[in-house]
């Protein structure tokens, strides 16, 4: 949770805003955004489970990349 002003934001309140429409950004945010907080898992797993959301987006966009090329 932020306070910004009078707001309480959420963690999820900032992840809707940036990454609505891409769920993969939005997880890998949110593994990011625990790193350092003490969260349930270690940093480390945190880091890796957000790699491996960043992984499959790279992926996802390189093939599309590769479709429209062909």
């Amino acid at each position: 949770m932020v306070n910004v002003g009078k707001h309480r934001l959420e963690s999820w309140d900032i992840l809707d805003a940036l990454f609505r429409r891409n769920a993969m950004l939005w997880n890998a945010g949110k593994y990011l955004m625990r790193v350092g907080t003490g969260g349930k898992d270690d940093d480390l797993q945190d880091l890796k489970k957000c790699r491996q959301y960043l992984s499959r987006e790279i992926s996802r966009l390189e093939a599309l990349e590769k479709a429209v090329m062909d």
